[in-house]
């Protein structure tokens, strides 16, 4: 087969003889649990990955639900703390059960061999007497990724063209916004408490209050860096309706809520039009933004942060995500597997509506991760006005009903799920596919399903 040692890059004698197994063993629609990932990128990066695992393959891929650390039997120590994620690095894999272990009285043992606790995130209270245990229980949730094309990658770091193996998740994480509604003005400057007014602008699809002026009272100035939200609905008057202010984009603490009104104000301060000049454009404040570099998702399903710890603005106009109190997609999940996936350039486009200023409409660009939305060019539904990648080689010819996906908590439940393409006539709408397996478009503020794909190389 042309195979040998240097392929390996010094993986053992029998784990190139379990990799070179799975040649034989693994066909379309295989189930591959337990990986040696290592061994799979060298297959991978020898060209043999179609062969070990063709098109349609699946790999189980391990994300620790629960873990926790207690005391076993003890005199010494008092309390134990773990560190999920230096734990879980120093594991390699997920799996569930019990770890013990156990001081000698000169060392700390697992496993059968002396290791040093802060190695593995564990933290103690009081001085180890011998025989003292700590016990770490751990769970974890299965997440099945399809083989969906095998291509060649270009390393964004070397810029060279390697062999490159495509997985994507078989289900999606359900309950996820491409991005949350935004701010309608951002404060460069401190704005002082008075009256203000602002007028809905150019929005054809918005009959309610397009050309309509509304006033409000700021009783407590907006900081620097501050911004003014409102609550509203689609094509709903903001007649009684609010306008609320916070210190930072990252606060989620309101300063005050004021109502708005068509009611003229004496001295009102015109803060401009919802047009997307001096304010934000009315699409993004109502139903958030179709841009995928600037997306919370697109952050979620790249992080391995823990809960409240990997949203950041991007703009500053952007929100808190509905979910940044979830860890991110990747916290807990197997560290080996994710050692073995790459960054790959990922082609993208904006929209012809609306940008922020820096932005060229309708045009191609590229962002750069592990882990990314398909787009419709690569589910098989072809280019819109800017292409987004070629079709997977699983979705190439492939029927509505070969598309559909099922949420990863309830598995007899097909879900709406989110693809990266923005629909362009929107500054608010991103492509999705139906429970049906059918291509349409909604607000990016809505929580549907997030399913990431990556690239083995």
């Amino acid at each position: 087969m042309g195979y040998n040692m240097a392929d390996l890059q010094g993986e053992k004698a029998e784990r190139m003889a379990a990799a070179l197994e799975a040649i034989a063993l693994n066909g379309a629609g295989a189930v591959v649990s337990d990986q040696n990932w290592k061994a799979a990128q060298n297959l991978v990066r020898a060209g043999l990955g179609a062969k070990a695992y063709p098109v349609g393959t699946q790999f189980q891929v391990h994300k620790e639900s629960s873990l926790a650390a207690t005391l076993g039997t003890h005199t010494g120590i008092s309390a134990v703390t773990v560190d999920e994620e230096t734990f879980l690095a120093a594991e390699g894999v997920v799996g569930s059960g019990v770890h013990e272990f156990t001081f000698d009285g000169g060392a700390w043992i697992y496993d059968g061999s002396p290791v040093r606790l802060a190695d593995f995130g564990l933290s103690v209270t009081g001085t180890a007497a011998e025989g003292d245990e700590i016990i770490v229980t751990e769970a974890f949730d299965t997440i099945l990724f399809d083989v969906v094309d095998h291509r060649q990658i270009t390393d964004p770091v070397t810029g060279e063209s390697k062999p490159g193996m495509v997985l994507f998740m078989h289900h999606c994480i359900y309950g996820r916004q491409v991005d949350q509604s935004e701010a309608m003005y951002y404060a460069e400057e401190a704005l002082p408490a008075g009256n203000y007014c602002f007028t809905v602008k150019n929005q054809t699809w918005y009959t309610a209050d397009n050309d309509k002026t509304y006033y409000f009272t700021l009783t407590q100035d907006v900081p620097a860096g501050g911004q003014i939200c409102l609550s509203m609905t689609y094509n709903a008057t903001l007649e009684g309706k609010s306008a609320k202010t916070y210190a930072s984009p990252t606060s989620t603490e309101v300063i005050e809520t004021a109502t708005l009104s068509a009611t003229a104000l004496t001295g009102a301060v015109n803060l401009g039009n919802t047009d997307g000049t001096a304010l934000n454009h009315m699409h993004r404040i109502i139903m958030g933004s179709n841009n995928y570099k600037e997306s919370a998702i697109r952050q979620w399903i790249n992080s391995k942060a823990a809960a409240n710890a990997w949203w950041k603005k991007t703009n500053n106009f952007d929100r808190p995500a509905s979910y940044a109190n979830v860890a991110g997609l990747l916290h807990g999940m197997d560290a080996d597997f994710l050692a073995v996936v790459g960054p790959v350039i990922v082609p993208c486009k904006t929209n012809n509506t609306y940008e922020l200023p820096g932005w060229t409409l309708n045009s191609a660009y590229t962002v750069t991760n592990k882990f990314f939305l398909a787009s419709r060019n690569e589910m098989g539904w072809g280019t819109e006005n800017v292409a987004e990648g070629s079709v997977f080689a699983l979705y190439n010819g492939a029927t509505n009903a070969d598309k559909i996906k099922r949420d990863q908590s309830a598995q007899s439940t097909a879900r709406y799920w989110w693809l990266r393409s923005p629909n362009p006539g929107h500054a608010y709408g991103v492509r999705y596919v139906h429970p049906g397996g059918s291509l349409d478009n909604n607000n990016a503020h809505n929580g549907y399903g997030a399913a990431a794909a990556c690239v083995i190389y």
